[in-house]
């Protein structure tokens, strides 16, 4: 199969003072709350689009703008590239999002794409009205992509009743561009995501920290999906750090590390506590600012410990040592604040396909 590179869109650019703090909070804890500015989501859909990227992902928080309006958006200001934003099962019934998510993919041309997550943190499903813990979170998503996926497909109406959904005489009344229907990913690394991914999913999006671990979880996915009569692609996300040199990203991401650092000391305790991040840590007892502040520097060095580092050719080749096991859909993301930034990930993104073939 050939090779998928996935960017993203955000609402709303990084705000800092200057380019160097802007760059920095690339780094540190999402916050809360995000603005949307349809220019800026315009702008970062046709940089993905210009830079060879083939689809870009829409996040999700509750206090998030909607991804799949944030989609519709980017799919309008562009041509090509496809456009996947995540979903909460269980926010919505499943039939409305079916008919949402079959009229983006009417609208854009076949570009739309869907990328289930159940949530992590039991605290921000819950502001959406979502009671239900993690375990049970996965249970109802199977029967509701059970639901959603029928709408989809379904050339006439149909009923179904089950423990979450009841509907009758249910239908879309319209067929997606995409056939048999759009590509739908499932996110997590749970047997639980692995078991839904493998049911109901065209992509699962694992956790693989190297080359050898994404293979065990090829292996056992594809022998879940296997049961089911099913063959799914993988996906992995890289956050990486390019320059022309190997020297130069090194040194490059020790500064960008310590300006992290900054930033997050410097940030008011309330505005750290709210953050996207540490909705599941405070679920664990993470409550006083000093343990605030401890866990905003802990996150900082785990998000560098991760990054892929060095020139353009070294990420490169470290991405290809996960599609030669099988992952090959690359959720590629650099930094895009400054114009340097933008040529050396452009720069990534070629080599990265040119490896590939």
């Amino acid at each position: 199969m050939p090779i998928e590179l996935v960017g993203g869109v955000l609402s709303a650019p990084v705000v800092g003072d200057d380019l160097a703090e802007r760059r920095a909070r690339n780094f540190t804890p999402d916050p809360r709350a995000r603005e949307v500015e349809p220019a800026h989501i315009a702008w970062q859909a046709r940089l993905d689009e210009a830079d060879g990227y083939d689809r870009a992902l829409v996040h999700l928080y509750s206090a998030w703008a909607d991804p799949a309006l944030v989609g519709a958006w980017a799919a309008a200001a562009t041509e090509r590239i496809g456009i996947t934003f995540a979903h909460r099962p269980g926010v919505t019934e499943p039939t409305v999002a079916a008919r949402q998510f079959a009229t983006l993919d009417r609208l854009s041309g076949g570009r739309a794409g869907a990328h289930i997550v159940i949530g992590s943190s039991d605290e921000d499903v819950r502001r959406d009205g979502d009671r239900l813990g993690k375990r049970e979170r996965y249970r109802r998503a199977g029967e509701y992509l059970e639901v959603f996926t029928r709408a989809l497909v379904s050339e006439e109406p149909f009923d179904h009743e089950g423990e979450f959904y009841r509907v009758e005489d249910a239908w879309t009344g319209f067929r997606p561009a995409a056939a048999p229907r759009p590509p739908i990913s499932v996110g997590g690394s749970s047997p639980e995501a692995k078991a839904l991914a493998a049911r109901y999913a065209d992509v699962y999006a694992g956790t693989y920290p190297t080359p050898e671990a994404a293979a065990a979880v090829v292996a056992e996915v594809d022998g879940l999906a296997a049961a089911h009569g099913r063959r799914l692609g993988y996906w992995k996300q890289f956050f990486v750090h390019v320059a022309d040199t190997d020297r130069e990203a090194v040194d490059g991401a020790a500064e960008l590390r310590a300006r992290a650092h900054e930033v997050v000391a410097g940030t008011p305790a309330e505005v750290l506590a709210a953050s996207a991040q540490f909705a599941r840590a405070r679920e664990r007892d993470l409550a006083s600012e000093h343990d605030l502040r401890a866990a905003g520097a802990a996150y900082v060095d785990r998000v560098f410990d991760g990054l892929l580092v060095g020139s353009v050719g070294r990420v490169a080749e470290a991405v290809d040592a996960y599609r030669r096991v099988g992952v090959e859909t690359l959720h590629v993301v650099g930094l895009i604040e400054s114009e340097e930034d933008r040529r050396v990930r452009r720069s990534l993104v070629e080599e990265v396909r040119r490896q590939a073939a």
